[in-house]
């Protein structure tokens, strides 16, 4: 479109004045020109790098033809005029998917109230495409803040999501919305199994979940879950299981049956598909919590870059994710196999940016493990610490759990001294 070269063509030749405006305004899917996409790509790279810009270069660069340029026409009063017309246009085309989706379902035969939700969420698609772009005022923000405080001493919790773990949610408050929490450990630390007793915790409270598993498949997820449900011994839960064990369960799976969890189980991703497949299901249900089960297992992006830069640009990205539909996420990491005594940030694997970028930093350690490792014994009942190494909001420090293996279950000393140890049912 001739506009949307020409507000392009107008950055690049004075980004003094119109720059800002347009990587303020204008993102990559409001442009369908055949040399715009090109154009907006390369400017955006210059922008973010503070490369020099100029039309000259950009010409040079991209081996632009003649008549995408249009000196002629080319209107600096203009530029705002232009602006709106790419956006309009987008707007426009978003509308006539949307009403070509709805006569599409308006032809299937449903009950009235499903068409009604299914319509609903084709519309919430356009109002929620572009991200909120516009500049908060203090008092604005100050009266939300207020508010949230206020509401916090009414229910007597924290404002975060709570844990489900009484000894971490009175220390941090709980999960924040928008917070992208790394939980690293060493291999066989117990990350996946503390993700998921959270994750146990929070649909317990009827509160959905999204987790990314780049390693196990769904069923050994469930596995897990009716392990720590059902208090059964999970080195003889794949075998030959006595009654007792079996009423354990079936009562587990009533408990958890209905559960708002949904799992990814598909490896390999990248995390342009972790943020489409999120975006996606946020649109179409409420989220409460994300966990994305492993860092390292993330298909890098294909750059030149090392993979410390990589990394880090991935936890930039789920970070922005977070932010954007509002809800905490947990990243699980991988720490350096060898880490003597207890672990540190810096020994986070391909740590990259890992520490300046995540909101909180949460290092799980079992200081006997090497020991056990050692001598091939394992107790029913371990030491445990989930170490603070940062808080941006939520400050430092460290929470002692109780670590029961064969349960697959983290307990913090406060359910440990108000419940009593576990004891683990059947065999």
């Amino acid at each position: 479109m001739d506009w949307e070269n020409k507000a392009l063509v107008l950055a690049a030749k004075n980004p003094e004045k119109f720059l800002d405006d347009l990587m303020l305004e204008i993102e990559p899917d409001h442009l369908q020109g055949q040399y715009s996409t090109r154009m907006y790509q390369w400017l955006e790279k210059k922008y973010i790098n503070n490369d020099h810009i100029g039309l000259g270069t950009m010409i040079a660069d991209l081996n632009l033809p003649e008549q995408a340029i249009d000196f002629d026409l080319l209107l600096e009063s203009e530029f705002e005029s232009y602006m709106q017309k790419i956006k309009d246009n987008y707007v426009q085309r978003q509308v006539k998917q949307a009403a070509n989706k709805l006569n599409d379902i308006a032809s299937d035969n449903m009950p009235a109230e499903e068409y009604r939700k299914k319509a609903q969420e084709i519309i919430f698609e356009i109002d929620s495409d572009s991200k909120d772009k516009k500049l908060i005022e203090l008092d604005d923000a100050l009266a939300e803040a207020f508010e949230s405080l206020v509401k916090k001493d009414e229910d007597n919790v924290g404002q975060g999501l709570q844990t489900g773990y009484p000894s971490l949610d009175n220390q941090i408050g709980g999960l924040e919305p928008g917070h992208i929490t790394v939980i690293a450990g060493q291999t066989s630390m117990g990350k996946t199994a503390f993700a998921l007793n959270i994750s146990h915790n929070v649909i317990r409270q009827n509160k959905r979940v999204l987790f990314f598993s780049l390693e196990m498949k769904a069923k050994e997820i469930a596995d897990r879950l009716i392990i720590r449900d059902a208090k059964v011994d999970a080195s003889k839960y794949q075998k030959k299981l006595d009654d007792v064990s079996w009423k354990n369960i079936n009562a587990a799976l009533d408990r958890l049956t209905g559960k708002p969890l949904l799992i990814s189980e598909k490896r390999g991703l990248g995390v342009s598909e972790i943020r489409a497949k999120a975006m996606k299901v946020a649109r179409q249900k409420d989220i409460d919590m994300m966990v994305v089960d492993y860092l390292q297992m993330i298909n890098p992006p294909k750059s030149n870059e090392n993979m410390a830069r990589k990394i880090g640009d991935i936890v930039r990205r789920l970070r922005t994710l977070a932010g954007d539909i509002n809800v905490p996420i947990l990243l699980l990491s991988q720490m350096n196999r060898q880490v003597n005594g207890k672990p540190t940030m810096n020994k986070l694997r391909d740590s990259g940016m890992i520490e300046e970028i995540a909101d909180e930093v949460w290092l799980l350690w079992r200081a006997e493990y090497e020991k056990e490792k050692e001598k091939q014994e394992v107790k029913q009942r371990q030491e445990a610490e989930l170490i603070m190494g940062k808080g941006r909001t939520k400050g430092t420090g460290y929470v002692p759990f109780k670590w029961y293996p064969k349960l697959q279950t983290f307990r913090d000393d406060y359910i440990e001294q108000t419940e009593g140890r576990l004891n683990i049912r059947g065999g």
